[in-house]
């Protein structure tokens, strides 16, 4: 049980960013959506779900999915 707990889940822009085979910085070049911000919400510890419409949009352009499929 302890076992499970300590897998960490992978969230769902960072499947998508290496699915697309790009690094962060690359992502955040292309979306203009800050460095630190995209490694907040891939760890974590920013929900993905609360963030604006226009940095979801931002993100799922160059990553050519939805804004859906961004969220947790």
């Amino acid at each position: 049980m302890q076992e499970l707990e300590s897998v960490k889940v992978e969230k769902n822009l960072r499947r998508m960013r290496l699915a697309a085979g790009h690094s962060q910085s690359e992502l955040s070049r292309l979306s203009g959506v800050n460095i630190r911000n995209i490694q907040l919400y891939e760890q974590g510890v920013q929900d993905i779900n609360r963030a604006s419409a226009s940095t979801l949009a931002s993100l799922a352009r160059p990553l050519a999915c939805t804004i859906e499929d961004l969220m947790e």
